[in-house]
């Protein structure tokens, strides 16, 4: 209990920052948000309902040797298909959208706020961190970091080995080993904005 509202009273904790994220960003979307889920809820009924036809096409052709049986369930897949299709394509424009929307109205709000500042602000920093305060600190709200951590196998996994940093299935990669653990930080960031991620995660181990 004591945690929990130590969390609370945390502005920069993790529930507080998820809380930031829901009010601040996602509540004023949230009509966009229900026809995004709608969305994604027509495509996974038809991907369940694609299995389900598989099965009774099968039935149709080895077992009952219908054609036109064959024929009509071929005809409602290609339209579950087209309509799963559309979905899937709503449900990613609408998200993407959304995150665009987010992103604007952030870049909005600091360049609001840098106006306000006096010259001693700008003199005492470089104007490459007012650019990445207005492009990465304002895209940042859409981007996830997922940190994976598990145990490191064999005896001699104990020690550390250095960052190494790979891409699959679209993500970047950064993977390290401390102790008896194994560190992966995933993301659709940039390489060079995750790898500093995984650097600053390890300094502070």
């Amino acid at each position: 209990m004591k945690d929990l509202t130590a969390g609370l009273s945390d502005h920069s904790s993790t529930f507080a920052l998820v809380r930031r994220l829901l009010v601040d960003e996602a509540l004023q979307h949230w009509r966009r948000y229900a026809v995004a889920f709608l969305l994604m809820g027509i495509a996974a009924a038809g991907t369940a309902l694609s299995a389900y036809l598989l099965g009774t096409m099968t039935n149709e052709a080895y077992v009952n040797r219908n054609y036109h049986g064959i024929v009509v369930i071929g005809l409602i897949a290609v339209v579950i298909f087209a309509v799963k299709g559309l979905a899937s394509y709503g449900a990613a424009v609408m998200l993407s959208s959304i995150g665009n929307r987010i992103i604007a109205d952030n870049q909005r709000r600091m360049l609001d706020q840098l106006l306000r500042q006096n010259m001693a602000f700008f003199a005492d920093r470089h104007s490459s961190e007012f650019i990445a305060r207005l492009t990465t600190g304002a895209t940042a709200v859409s981007h996830v970091i997922n940190l994976l951590i598990w145990p490191a196998e064999g005896s001699t996994a104990i020690g550390e080995t250095p960052a190494q940093s790979t891409t699959a299935a679209g993500y970047h990669m950064v993977l390290w080993r401390k102790g008896d653990l194994n560190f992966c930080a995933v993301s659709d960031l940039e390489m060079g904005q995750l790898a500093d991620f995984a650097t600053a995660y390890r300094a502070a181990q």
